[in-house]
């Protein structure tokens, strides 16, 4: 991998509160992000990797709300922007239905890309090495899944909606990573050759907690109306899992529903129906809150 910054980094203390738009060369290839800093950081300050979906942007994921939350507990919230808005996540868990995207298409090392965003990022803000964390919608979280299993000495938890693990037959992680996922009943989303919502879910599921040393079984823990929390422990040496199923959902971020209502018409047209029983914003930072590296 060869990491060059475009420009010469300021000091963390020339970095204000707000959003700085930061690009970097990655395999000589440029690649960009949007980094949130909070009014007070922590110091050292966690740092929450939030992924767009296929076909998304870095800038529409600064509009889900994520830093409002996650800032005044004192994380840093990095929004990196995927090759043609996608990721290489992988090639399906069968080897034949690819998650999505330009980004596997050419092979794009985003392992990479990800290894130098934390150089970046640690060059202008003084992180906290065992409490980084990724998370993302669909394209996205599928990314998130394939970091947890070859950056898992990096990543101390992680965090999906609306994807499964896209790798075929990985091996084990070197270690096990605590992981919450999120997923609607009625997600339209199918990738051709995949199974559809429920069967993904299981999927995903069994291989999770094969490759994770998870339970697979679990308890209720919580409900809100249509959103069920389950809770899968460790099994020996293992990391935990927590799963939401929301009934009646579609392809869509728990807790978030568009203001205008023609957009929101639109995209439940393409992406089923939105659910606001619960904050998969507040959900993930409580549990990201609770992990870190040891």
């Amino acid at each position: 991998m060869q990491l060059r910054l475009s420009s010469p980094p300021p000091f963390a203390a020339d970095l204000l509160p707000g959003l700085h738009d930061r690009t970097i060369v990655v395999n000589g290839r440029e690649r960009s992000y949007i980094l949130s800093i909070p009014e007070k950081p922590a110091e050292p300050a966690p740092v929450i990797f939030f992924l767009h979906g296929g076909g998304g942007t870095a800038e529409e994921m600064t509009r889900m709300g994520v830093q409002q939350e996650a800032g005044p507990l004192g994380f840093v919230v990095a929004f990196p922007q995927g090759y043609g808005n996608s990721w290489n996540a992988g090639p399906g868990p069968d080897n034949r239905s690819p998650n999505y995207g330009l980004a596997f298409r050419d092979q794009i090392d985003d392992v990479a890309f990800f290894r130098a965003l934390i150089a970046d990022i640690a060059r202008v803000v003084k992180i906290d090495r065992r409490r980084l964390y990724s998370a993302g919608w669909s394209n996205g979280s599928a990314m998130s899944f394939r970091l947890a299993m070859e950056l898992s000495d990096t990543f101390a938890a992680v965090a999906g909606c609306a994807s499964e693990l896209s790798l075929y037959d990985p091996p084990p992680p070197k270690r096990p990573v605590p992981m919450m996922y999120f997923w609607g009943t009625l997600d339209p989303i199918q990738r051709p050759g995949a199974p559809d919502a429920a069967e993904r879910s299981r999927r995903h599921l069994q291989n999770w907690f094969r490759l994770n040393r998870v339970s697979s079984k679990g308890t209720l823990v919580k409900k809100v109306r249509k959103a069920e929390c389950t809770l899968y422990p460790p099994l020996a040496g293992g990391a935990d899992a927590i799963v939401w199923k929301i009934e009646g959902m579609g392809h869509e971020w728990p807790g978030l529903v568009p203001r205008n209502p023609i957009i929101r018409e639109r995209t439940e047209t393409a992406l089923g129906p939105y659910n606001t029983d619960i904050s998969a914003n507040r959900e993930m930072i409580d549990f990201f809150l609770k992990h870190s590296l040891p």
